[in-house]
């Protein structure tokens, strides 16, 4: 049985104040030296470093449909994320909430989400947007998983 390895992306978010129409923008690990870091046990064996552009992000959340109106491989919205190689993948997008009606009511930052590979169909992801950034872990059946770790 071939050993799945897990690819972490570390992905540095900071909300871009233009209104470009790209989300992502490759850019360099020397971006991270003046944010705060957090100590770790292990490191992840690669990883890009990307500046998203979170108010379009939010933006193109907003008309996403709810899980049990339509599948997320149906979906009309679609967000294009980072993989494991560094290139932009295309996904379908559906909201999927996980907490408690109330609970959800009384924190209306945190949104959940589902999602479908396009380019990679045996690809699936789960994503959260909060008030503290964008996490994410995809799971594919061709490159393995991957993660994207907040920002801002």
């Amino acid at each position: 049985m071939k050993k799945k390895l897990l690819f972490s992306f570390v992905l540095a978010i900071c909300v871009n104040l233009g209104f470009s129409q790209e989300l992502w923008t490759k850019t360099s690990p020397e971006r991270l030296e003046n944010f705060p870091k957090a100590h770790r046990s292990s490191q992840p064996m690669s990883f890009g470093v990307y500046k998203l552009n979170l108010e379009a992000f939010k933006t193109r959340l907003a008309n996403v449909p709810m899980r049990g109106e339509v599948l997320a491989k149906n979906s009309s919205v679609q967000i294009s994320f980072p993989n494991v190689s560094g290139q932009l993948e295309r996904f379908n997008i559906i909201e999927a909430p996980i907490m408690e009606a109330a609970l959800a009511e009384k924190f209306p930052m945190i949104k959940s989400y589902a999602a479908q590979g396009v380019d990679d169909p045996s690809a699936t992801m789960r994503f959260t947007v909060t008030q503290f950034g964008l996490h994410t872990m995809t799971l594919s059946g061709t490159k393995g998983s991957w993660s994207i770790l907040k920002g801002l």
